[in-house]
């Protein structure tokens, strides 16, 4: 026995003296009672002590710890009692009561233990109420417990399930199956919550509810579900303040306007709802987290995936206006309206925005991947980092601008830069650099250029390259087998080079700036160009090169250096620089024929011819002369020959080295200072004779000891 209980028990045996002596003084002066009074009639037969309202009480250091009342009660033989309209009340110090009432109660030897039934009605101070049919309560460990259905409230929160233990010591309520509890409306009408799951803990101290075995939250404006949860409440457990998802986690959205929230998911969700507790203010997602926005009616909705996402909403609680994604994220906008799908991977995203429009721009940082897919669209963009510009709510990637070691890809054509601004419905690249970084360059199976800034539009393509542009012109690519080259890509001729160059080598030039214009299979190089291929060289203040008829243009004081197949005078043949300039330079492929414009030079080891114009006519090879004309105010040099001969027109034969020449007139000097003059000159190199005015004139070699010619 308890010190406790000793106590109580020479209290209450000093008390009953006390009593007995006060009731034997009162009986022995009180008169006999009435004859009419009758005694209280038996009910149960069984019972060994029956009475009408009684109370019982125990005492804690003057505090009273726990009271039952009842209307009637039986006590039995072996100490249990059975009780009537029944009330437990338990005072707490802090003045917090615990009370349970029943219509039936059967009490254990220590009348502390108690069955209820009939109707139990648990309620404590603060206003929570539990009804249940049938509970027991153990004092010892402050329990109660019931194994049928059973309601509860408080407020507006109200719920039900089946089975239930409640620990009056530790305020916590747990519910054992088919959980259901609810969130009446608030004074607006707003914020009903309807909450189901298999099992549920209330621990009250806490303002928790932790939730088990199949968790579904339905709001006004999302439905939650999960495998289990733990809803935090606010102070007066009227509100939901946040919710912990576990296991198999979803939130879908109710409202279907654009750039909204449809549905967020992931293993594990941490939501968060803003100030009220009527709109979920941020939702933390860990392992495989998707987040699904909606588009425009009869498009796909938009979604962002990564193994972690933090997304920040507006105040109604369905706009997305921040949103932080971590390790294997993936964005992807599908295609609609006439625009290509575009995907984005990286290891990181964090995306930004406003409460009107929603998400409108998101940087992405390592590995990141861009790829557009369409009807006639495959490109492919890779860096380090990532900005996008993105329509309302993600309906559109508007721009995108990358950095840190860019590599752009369409087709055969590839992009690379130190940064790329790609303007996607323009179909536009910018290639910029930054000193010690990668110049801008853009390749493809005909085109090789670096340069400081390059302009691509994506539309041909159109390439614009400002700033020490380095280019190379390859060589169309020889067709299985080892036959020539023909036609490329979707029918189109494969390119041509000119035949005064070699049509397996490389091009390669340099010029201030570039516009390549891929429809027209031209490229126009002005600011100083020089072009080369070995030893073949042009060089002027404009050079345009045509792909598609193997045309070449310089102007503005061009200089050639071309290599010629020439036949020396042992019969064998050999390549010899011929240089010329004018102040314009045009190759006509058709033709084959060299063009020189405008104060005209032309030089090889014979000869120098200047004139207004000057065309050289190519053999089909490209390497050797068939013809050269020259046209207006024409002086041709003969250097072996140490001849001058001046006229209107020049034409020269290479396959008998044959010069005719006509003018008003012609004139030719010798090496000794004789001039002779006619209408015409014909001159056979190889055998040194002139034709003059259509006379024969057979000139014999002078010889002289150096001082004068004979």
């Amino acid at each position: 026995m308890t010190r406790w209980q000793r106590r109580v028990r020479l209290i209450i045996a000093v008390t009953a003296i006390a009593f007995a002596v006060v009731v034997a003084s009162q009986l022995r002066r009180r008169t006999p009672p009435p004859a009419e009074s009758t005694p209280i009639s038996r009910s149960d037969p069984k019972a060994s002590v029956e009475s009408t309202s009684g109370r019982s009480f125990r005492v804690n250091l003057e505090q009273e710890e726990v009271r039952i009342e009842w209307d009637r009660a039986s006590q039995y033989e072996d100490g249990t009692s059975r009780m009537l309209g029944v009330t437990v009340v338990t005072e707490r110090a802090g003045g917090r009561t615990f009370t349970m009432t029943a219509p039936e109660a059967r009490a254990g030897k220590n009348e502390l233990d108690i069955e209820m039934s009939g109707g139990v009605l648990v309620s404590v101070s603060d206003g929570m109420v539990i009804q249940t049919d049938h509970a027991t309560y153990t004092d010892g460990d402050g329990l109660v417990r019931a194994d049928g259905p059973l309601t509860f409230s408080r407020g507006r929160m109200t719920g039900s399930g089946v089975g239930m233990t409640y620990n009056k010591n530790a305020d916590t309520l747990t519910i054992f199956d088919h959980v259901d509890v609810r969130m009446q409306p608030d004074a607006h009408g707003k914020d009903a919550i309807a909450i189901t799951s298999g099992t549920a803990v209330f621990t009250r101290p806490e303002r928790i509810i932790r939730l088990d075995h199949g968790v579904k939250v339905v709001r006004d404006l999302e439905t939650t579900e999960s495998v289990a949860a733990v809803a935090h409440l606010s102070a007066d457990e009227q509100q939901i303040e946040g919710l912990d998802l576990r296991g198999g986690s979803r939130v879908t959205g109710s409202r279907n306007e654009p750039g909204t929230l449809k549905s967020l998911a992931g293993g594990d969700v941490d939501l968060t709802y803003a100030t009220g507790g009527q709109t979920i203010e941020r939702a933390a997602l860990k392992g495989n987290a998707v987040i699904d926005v909606s588009a425009e009616r009869g498009e796909t909705r938009r979604q962002i995936s990564a193994n972690t996402i933090d997304v920040t909403l507006a105040r109604d609680g369905s706009t997305p206006t921040a949103v932080a994604a971590r390790d294997k994220v993936q964005l992807t906008v599908p295609a609609g309206k006439g625009e290509a799908a575009r995907t984005i991977t990286a290891d990181a995203m964090d995306a930004t925005g406003n409460e009107r429009q929603g998400l409108t721009a998101a940087r992405f940082n390592g590995a990141v991947q861009f790829v557009e897919r369409g009807a006639d669209v495959s490109r492919t963009a890779r860096s380090a980092a990532l900005i996008v510009q993105m329509g309302r709510g993600l309906s559109t990637i508007d721009e995108a601008t990358f950095s840190r070691t860019v590599r752009f890809e369409e087709g055969t054509m590839a992009a690379t830069a130190a940064a790329v601004r790609y303007a996607l419905a323009k179909g536009t690249l910018e290639l910029t650099g930054e000193p010690g970084s990668l110049e801008p360059r853009v390749q493809n199976e005909r085109l090789d250029v670096s340069a400081v800034h390059i302009d691509v539009d994506l539309d041909g393509p159109q390439v614009t390259a400002v700033g020490n542009v380095t280019s190379t012109l390859r060589p169309a690519k020889k067709q299985p087998g080892g036959g020539a080259p023909g036609k490329g890509k979707e029918g189109q001729a494969d390119p041509k080079v000119p035949s005064m160059l070699k049509q397996d080598e490389e091009v390669h030039v340099t010029a201030g700036d570039l516009h390549y214009d891929g429809r027209a299979s031209k490229a126009t190089y002005s600011e100083n160009a020089s072009l080369w291929q070995g030893e073949t060289k042009i060089k002027a203040a404009s050079i345009v090169v045509d792909d598609k008829t193997g045309d070449l243009t310089a102007t503005g004081g061009a200089i050639t250096n071309v290599m010629i197949l020439q036949e020396g005078d042992d019969k064998k043949k050999e390549r010899i620089p011929s240089k010329g300039s004018a102040k314009e330079f045009t190759y006509k492929e058709a033709l084959r024929r060299a063009t020189y414009t405008g104060d005209a030079n032309l030089v090889d080891r014979e000869g120098d011819v200047k004139a207004t114009t000057i065309e050289l006519y190519l053999k089909e090879s490209g390497d050797e002369i068939d013809r050269v004309e020259a046209h207006q105010h024409v002086v041709v040099t003969l250097l072996e020959k140490h001849r001058t001969a001046t006229g209107d027109n020049l034409k020269y034969f290479a396959d008998d080295e044959r010069y005719e020449m006509t003018g008003q007139p012609v004139t030719i000097v010798d090496e000794c200072g004789r001039k002779d003059t006619g209408l015409t000159l014909t001159f056979f190199r190889v055998t040194d004779r002139i034709l003059l005015n259509g006379n024969p004139q057979f000139l014999t070699q002078t010889k002289s000891d150096g001082s004068s010619c004979r």
